[in-house]
């Protein structure tokens, strides 16, 4: 949960990690090593735009309502 809700910050506060830091009451580097953790878990790049654009899907997917 820790890493998909550090995603969710870090996309909500457009890729800034000093932003999703604050929100998430953790220091930037916490949020830098999150992301790239999600990134060696999931085998995508967030520094590859079609990567960011599938992950976003992804978590917006996962946020849907079931029905």
């Amino acid at each position: 949960d820790v890493l998909l809700d550090t995603l969710v910050a870090w996309f909500a506060c457009e890729g800034s990690a000093q932003r999703a830091g604050e929100r998430l009451y953790c220091h930037r580097n916490t949020v830098l090593n999150r992301l790239r953790r999600c990134e060696q878990l999931i085998g995508r790049s967030l520094a590859r735009p079609h990567d960011v654009v599938e992950i976003s899907l992804a978590l917006t997917a996962c946020r849907l309502p079931r029905g």
